[in-house]
């Protein structure tokens, strides 16, 4: 990557040493252009504003694939273009709505350089009674509303919340967040844990561990699903169900969940089975299919690579490695699409009622969890009763109570 790269990451302008006695020599000022993505608009677009013929916009598109998710190409994305002295492109930046910088010499674009900004996790908790909507109440409560959907997914299979939510419902959560410096939130809040009281019946659900993916729901302290995702601490970029698909731009079933996650992460079986298929399958790309007694498939598609040993007839057992994370077929970036199959059909897998195994050490584990966090809720409600709060992160995760 050429040396104008590593002085676009730098202040344009800095003063430079003094080269002699009473003599100051200053660096020659960098030029920037900027650009914004707007609303309609395409990356091949904003790249042709920093002068990029054809193939080198073709070029970037496929480095920047392995780097930026299509969901971050949105109408705001920001692209710095450093000219060089012959004001061709010597470095292309793209800041992020998250405020990560991603920097490519466009005559090398696999080469990319991504820097995340410095941020500071904070915990938060809130509790809201519900009026109108559960969206409106979180909304109102100054709580990030899109929680509203997560808790339909989460609870969606055993609450129907367009029809069981009559208002006078209570909901209680805590959540994480990153800020920056200006203390602007970073990214997504993530939820940790949260509780729906409804008509004497309580549902919780806890994100056990470091596995962000990783949830257990309990009904009336009963786990009643246990949820464990291929891809560990991989967030889910898109779920099951009917949506406008990101490259054809036609309304059809997306029949998994997308995890997203960078291009190699291990992708690891789901429960034990037998692979009834591993290679190139059309749209899905590199796919390893496992079969899991019965009429429950999995499907893992986009790999870019299938792990050794992997292949038709293979044993495996769960978090098996079966592949990493990738981006072939008819994909926009790099994730793991993930398909449950149950009597040749697609199902949520999400909402898989695969019952918690109570005796075992995870379920023991989980329930732990549950009332650690509990005790974590109670306690900032009787230190704070006007919720809701912020409280520190703890550098080392603890039991509280």
């Amino acid at each position: 990557m050429k040396q104008i790269l590593a002085g676009a990451l730098l202040l344009a302008g800095s003063a430079a040493p003094a080269a002699f006695a009473g003599m100051e020599t200053a660096a020659p000022a960098i030029a920037v252009q900027s650009f914004e993505l707007k609303r309609g608009g395409t990356l091949d677009g904003l790249l042709s504003k920093a002068g990029l013929d054809a193939k080198e916009r073709y070029d970037v598109a496929q480095g920047l694939s392995q780097e930026l998710d299509a969901n971050l190409l949105q109408p705001g994305l920001v692209m710095e273009v450093t000219a060089g002295e012959d004001d061709a492109p010597e470095a292309i930046t793209f800041v992020l709505k998250n405020q990560a910088r991603l920097t490519l010499d466009p005559e090398q674009p696999e080469n990319i350089v991504r820097i995340e900004p410095e941020t500071e996790t904070l915990t938060e908790a809130g509790e809201i009674t519900v009026g109108l909507s559960v969206y409106a109440a979180l909304e109102e409560a100054g709580i990030p509303a899109h929680f509203a959907a997560d808790l339909d997914r989460i609870f969606g299979t055993t609450v129907d919340f367009r029809r069981d939510i009559q208002g006078g419902e209570t909901v209680q959560l805590i959540w994480t967040r990153d800020v920056n410096a200006a203390g602007e939130t970073v990214g997504s809040a993530e939820l940790s844990y949260a509780a729906l009281g409804k008509a004497g019946e309580t549902f919780e659900a806890v994100w056990p561990g470091e596995d962000a993916a990783r949830l257990a729901v309990f009904h009336d302290d009963e786990a009643v699903r246990v949820y464990t995702p291929p891809v560990t601490g991989a967030r889910i970029s898109s779920g099951f169900g009917m949506r406008r698909h990101p490259i054809l731009g036609t309304r059809r079933l997306h029949a998994g969940v997308d995890f997203a996650a960078s291009t190699g992460t291990p992708v690891n079986a789901s429960a034990a089975g037998t692979v009834t298929y591993a290679g190139r399958r059309g749209g899905y790309g590199i796919m390893v299919e496992i079969t899991h007694g019965g009429s429950m498939k999995t499907r893992y598609a986009h790999l870019s690579a299938i792990a050794s040993g992997i292949r038709t007839g293979s044993k495996v057992e769960a978090d098996t490695q079966i592949g990493k994370v990738g981006s072939t077929g008819m994909s926009t970036g790099p994730h793991l699409h993930y398909e449950v199959h149950l009597d040749g059909k697609p199902v949520d897998p999400l909402s898989d009622e695969r019952l918690a195994d109570l005796d075992s050490d995870t379920g023991a584990e989980d329930k732990k969890t549950l009332e650690a966090k509990r005790a974590q809720f109670r306690k900032l409600q009787e230190t704070t009763p006007a919720l809701p709060v912020v409280i520190p992160q703890p550098e080392v995760p603890a039991a509280l109570g």
